[in-house]
């Protein structure tokens, strides 16, 4: 892989150097990241991983209807990494036509 990649394509000015990203904890891939913005870009190859490494930890979850709501069950795991207790309160957004489900701030 080259150790340069030409210009920024966020602010057309920096120039993109190839250095290692922090995806997740303990989850490093390598990254173009410009000198003046911070910006960083990936090459097709760091993508597509990527890209699988989060379809891999997606899950298909069914949505259940309760009287007049619908709800989704949330994986154990993520239930205790996250502290999740029966009645707390989550924020549900839209963002970028996802739906994200976050604790609400204390």
């Amino acid at each position: 892989m080259k150790k340069t990649m030409g210009l920024c394509s966020v602010c057309e000015r920096g120039r993109l150097a190839l250095g290692t990203g922090e995806l997740e904890k303990g989850v490093f891939v390598e990254v173009f990241r410009c000198s003046e913005c911070g910006a960083k870009e990936y090459d097709l190859e760091v993508a597509k991983k990527i890209e699988a490494f989060y379809q891999a930890r997606a899950r298909k979850r069914s949505l259940i209807k309760l009287v007049r709501v619908l709800a989704v069950t949330i994986p154990a795991d993520i239930v205790s990494r996250h502290k999740f207790r029966p009645g707390e309160k989550i924020l549900v957004e839209e963002k970028n036509e996802e739906v994200v489900l976050k604790p609400v701030p204390a």
